[in-house]
């Protein structure tokens, strides 16, 4: 029997927008089953119902008062995630989603976080003659496994879960009697990678069973953010873009080990992964979507260790919609120090003498023509030894990697009022029109490096 872990979990079905017409996650409508989000349609907390997203009304319920799940405002990227205890909790879909027909096709999208592994499974639905449709996000022998309507050799999968408790991941499950769009039958990915794919799957038939979320073998002791399932196949370009836009949603990089661009249900790209390549480390992204319901305002990266940059829409504490539809600005880091060299030397930029810049750079990408102001929100408890005078702190902006060579695009931009003397959370208010349509960069300079050094002892 396969074994689970707690992981932040989304399953995503046809959805709902900005505009009258068929959406679903990445634009994504065709043949959506199922799509519960922790930011819609939740009733209660603790959570009485779960509206479907879909259009199907398969929605979840628990008349059990102590059997329903928390919700956790802020969770993820500043989105709500619904929390179960491991104990008892679980929602229920009466009559499953599955009906009593066949399917050659199935995908699942979660965007999970495991608390505590355990013999659990983040949902499941029973199947005849003992099959089943489920996951274990890990089970208690640390593998994750893919049950696509069976748990014999033609198909079930499983991998070693190589993951950790108390951090979100989005994790992906495809099966396809054909060809799924890795080429394979079945796949397991974690944040865009496959960990574990094989050419065995054949079609199952559904049982009119119930679909439990948060139970299965054991209660799953963990975080649901989004819940998506889909019953036909999928194309290369759908599932990059059911994947960008879970990614750019959750602050969840999407693996680079091979170059992946993040993409808008219009296919249109809003992270150019060539282009930005140097620059892959901790990718988040605020975005507006109406065809994936995407409308994030805010957001930082997931991962752990965090990265020091928030960035907001107009404000960081009340951040409003960006101006227009599939407006993104994106951004990543180097991966290079929070410090500046100190035998570094003092540079102009646009006309101000900064004395040193840290290492490490953030590449931009930004597309449309967002009006006003994006906010960028840096922890200077992390930079350089964390007692720099803020007052003295710069934001450079550049439209190339080289800061005070001259070239257009270069801005100097001091923090706005508000911040303390040293360390604490400092904000700069970036025009959006200092920032190239594509690429730009920002790093953090001293206009006086006796006060802010930016260096680590």
């Amino acid at each position: 029997m396969a074994r689970i872990r707690t992981l932040f979990f989304s399953i995503v079905f046809a959805g709902l927008g900005y505009q009258a017409i068929a959406q679903g996650p990445g634009g994504v409508s065709a043949n959506l089953k199922l799509w519960l989000k922790g930011n819609t349609g939740v009733t209660g907390s603790p959570v009485s119902a779960w509206a479907d997203q879909s259009g199907n009304g398969f929605s979840a319920a628990q008349a059990t008062v102590v059997a329903r799940p928390a919700v956790i405002a802020n969770r993820l990227n500043f989105n709500p995630a619904i929390q179960f205890d491991g104990v008892n909790d679980q929602l229920v879909i009466t009559n499953g989603i599955l009906g009593a027909a066949t399917y050659t096709n199935v995908y699942v999208f979660a965007v999970v976080r495991t608390n505590t592994v355990s013999a659990s499974s983040v949902f499941l639905e029973n199947l005849p003659a003992g099959n089943r449709l489920n996951v274990h996000i890990p089970w208690s022998d640390n593998s994750l496994y893919w049950d696509a309507g069976s748990t014999d050799a033609n198909q079930r999968i499983n991998t070693p879960w190589v993951s950790a408790v108390n951090q979100s991941y989005l994790c992906s499950f495809t099966a396809s009697t054909t060809a799924t769009p890795s080429g394979q039958r079945q796949d397991i990915y974690r944040n865009g990678l496959i960990l574990a794919n094989d050419n065995t799957m054949t079609s199952f038939v559904g049982g009119n069973n119930n679909f439990s979320i948060g139970n299965g073998f054991g209660f799953f002791n963990g975080e649901v953010a989004e819940f998506v399932v889909y019953t036909g196949a999928l194309t290369v370009a759908q599932l990059n873009r059911i994947h960008s836009y879970l990614a750019i949603k959750y602050g969840i990089t999407i693996d680079q080990s091979t170059a992946r661009n993040y993409i808008a249900s219009d296919n249109s790209v809003v992270w150019n992964a060539g282009t930005m390549a140097s620059y892959a480390n901790d990718i988040a992204g605020i975005g507006r979507d109406g065809n994936a319901t995407l409308d994030q305002r805010k957001s930082t990266s997931s991962n752990t260790p965090a990265d020091v940059i928030t960035m907001a829409n107009s404000s960081i504490s009340a951040p409003t919609a960006l101006s227009a539809d599939l407006q993104f600005l994106v951004w990543g880091h180097n991966g290079q120090a929070l410090s500046a060299d100190p035998a570094g030397s003092s540079f102009v930029h646009n006309g101000t003498t900064i004395q040193s810049a840290i290492k490490r750079v953030w590449g931009t990408f930004k597309t449309g023509t967002p009006a006003g102001n994006v906010i960028v929100q840096v922890n200077m408890s992390q930079v350089g030894n964390g007692t720099n005078a803020n007052a003295d702190i710069r934001l450079l902006v550049d439209n190339d990697a080289t800061f005070g060579n001259a070239s257009a695009g270069e801005r100097v931009i001091a923090p706005t009022v508000g911040f303390g003397a040293t360390g604490g959370l400092v904000e700069f208010a970036v025009p959006y029109a200092n920032l190239a349509a594509g690429q730009s960069f920002i790093t953090l300079g001293t206009v006086n490096s006796a006060t802010a050094p930016l260096v680590t002892p």
